[in-house]
């Protein structure tokens, strides 16, 4: 399993829960203040720590959120929606399952980003392929299409590409008569 790395907010025992977080591949990283990584991220905060529903949106934006709340005491109301919470003294399997679906959330955000870019790319190439196709289709000078062809099959994301080797015309006004069938009864066959 590729390691990951979880940010754990203050308040909690990153030291205490090392061995589920090796487990899991886990690498914990100190939360610092307001910083939001730029990609997919699973935090681990304290519950007391949390002082507002907009902070923990703030973490849920591009994250999975597992916080850790005092035994007894359950989460506010609608805070538990989009967050996972786990109360502090729950065994290490709890933790350790909530931190597995959590960490797989992240994996699936991470693939479906990568779709995503994928899809885009995508996208642009086959913009580009309908332009060059337009622009082919609607040229009618038959000593120009070869240049154009040329020009357009150079890829546009490498500007000193050097050209393409020069393809060969045909010639211009040469042609050949088809050939007539011959019958089996031909004399001459």
């Amino acid at each position: 399993m590729t390691p990951l790395p979880i940010h754990v907010g203050p308040g909690v025992d990153a030291a205490r829960l090392g061995k589920v977080l090796a487990e899991l591949a886990l690498e914990p990283v100190e939360l610092m203040g307001e910083t939001v990584p730029d990609g997919p991220a699973l935090y681990l905060v304290a519950a007391e720590t949390l002082r507002s529903r907009e902070q923990l949106n703030h973490l849920l934006r591009n994250a999975a959120v597992v916080v850790l709340h005092p035994a007894g005491s359950d989460p506010p109301e609608g805070w538990d929606a989009d967050a996972v919470w786990v109360p502090v003294d729950a065994p290490v399997r709890v933790l350790g399952g909530s931190l597995h679906l959590a960490r797989e959330n992240v994996a699936l955000r991470i693939r479906v980003g990568a779709l995503e870019r994928g899809d885009v790319r995508a996208r642009e190439r086959m913009a580009e392929v309908n332009r060059i196709g337009i622009a082919l289709s609607s040229e009618r000078d038959m000593d120009t299409l070869p240049a154009l062809i040329r020009t357009s099959c150079r890829p546009s994301t490498t500007p000193a590409a050097p050209p393409p080797a020069p393809l060969a015309a045909p010639p211009a006004h040469h042609h050949t008569p088809p050939t007539p069938a011959r019958r089996a009864t031909d004399p001459a066959h």
